[in-house]
């Protein structure tokens, strides 16, 4: 599944090797699959023996299983399944209770602007090949979401799993109708789409640019039912330590590694080459060794960029065209582009607000 989390394993699958650091997720997820599958001619024994776990051990609340299995498990339900739908069908299924503290922080906050927010910083946690940003575009706030393995044979599942999930996991926590919202996915419109369509919560868009949810702004700020802000800052907190105990078991990890060589730079940041060579490994192993960690060069570039210009935009004697020139940006509208892109709003109402 695409839900996968990094953590001290406890118990996990006995058909798999594991250790301290294997990349697991809970067992539920898997079950869910098992049901999901079923109506596709899929046993759901058959995916249980895979995992060599039973449906009772599944179902154990603290269950946790390493990813490869999961993978394996997923690969043979997509092979079974065939072009049928397999990833809709499961995003039908998703309840928002699934996932732990920040099941929490989507059910307590106050709004889906801080919901969206949660999920830009601890998307990680559940999918860390995920990357999830949301920016504003007039009336709407835009979701954009980008898997950063694409030549994944299984990438339209995921990501369909996700846009989908997520908006169905939306309607749960609401109380009114997702009025305006629409998933934006790229390439053409499956052949088994035309099934689907009538049960989905809001209007589905093949053949764009990008994988995004595009959600009037005014449905994003309204609010939720359930706000319980010490609950959702309990939630954050757990989602912090659970983000940090991740570091900690990565703390050798090269993104740990381009991270400091970016940092080390007083003005121009080096190029992907400049980083692989320091590194001592080709451009190519560089960048996919970044995606198997859920990263890519590009993200942590701009990471630091975002970082840099706030901090200047924020210093006194300092003019939006000279910040973009530190930062190494020949022209100011190219700054002011990029910096509406990690942040949502120009450099100008940055510096006001």
């Amino acid at each position: 599944m695409a839900l996968w989390v990094l953590r001290e394993s406890v118990q996990v699958s006995q058909g798999f090797s594991s250790s301290r650091r294997t990349a697991v997720l809970p067992a539920i997820y898997l079950q869910l699959l098992c049901e999901v599958a079923e109506p596709f001619g899929i046993a759901p024994a058959d995916l249980q023996q895979i995992l060599g776990l039973s449906r009772e051990q599944l179902l154990e609340p603290d269950r946790l299983v390493p990813v490869a299995a999961a993978r394996a498990v997923t690969d043979y339900a997509f092979s079974r399944a065939g072009e049928q739908g397999l990833g809709l069908s499961y995003a039908l299924a998703l309840s928002v209770t699934l996932h732990g503290p920040i099941s929490l922080i989507a059910l307590s906050s106050s709004n889906l602007l801080e919901v969206a927010q949660a999920l830009e910083r601890y998307c990680s946690l559940r999918a860390p090949a995920i990357n999830f940003r949301a920016t504003l575009s007039g009336d709407f706030v835009l979701l954009h979401v980008s898997y950063l393995r694409p030549d994944d044979p299984l990438h339209r599942y995921f990501m369909e799993l996700l846009l989908l999930g997520i908006v169905v996991m939306t309607r749960q926590i609401l109380d009114h109708p997702q009025a305006g919202t629409e998933v934006l996915i790229e390439g053409p419109e499956p052949a088994y789409f035309a099934a689907y369509a009538p049960r989905l919560p809001v209007p589905v868009r093949y053949g764009q640019a990008e994988y995004a949810i595009r959600i009037p702004r005014a449905l994003m700020e309204a609010p939720l039912r359930l706000a319980n802000p010490s609950a959702a800052a309990m939630a954050r907190e757990l989602c912090e330590r659970e983000l940090q105990a991740r570091r900690v078991t990565r703390e050798d990890a090269l993104t740990t590694r381009v991270r400091g060589l970016l940092a080390q730079s007083d003005d121009r940041l080096p190029t992907l080459e400049e980083v692989a060579s320091a590194l001592h490994v080709s451009t190519r192993t560089l960048k996919r060794r970044l995606q198997e960690e859920g990263r890519n060069f590009r993200a942590l570039v701009d990471h630091v960029l975002e970082a840099r210009a706030t901090q200047m935009l924020q210093e006194e004697g300092l003019s939006v065209s000279e910040v973009a020139y530190r930062l190494g940006y020949n022209d100011v509208s190219n700054f002011s582009r990029a910096f509406r892109r990690w942040t949502g709003q120009s450099p100008s109402d940055f510096r006001k607000g």
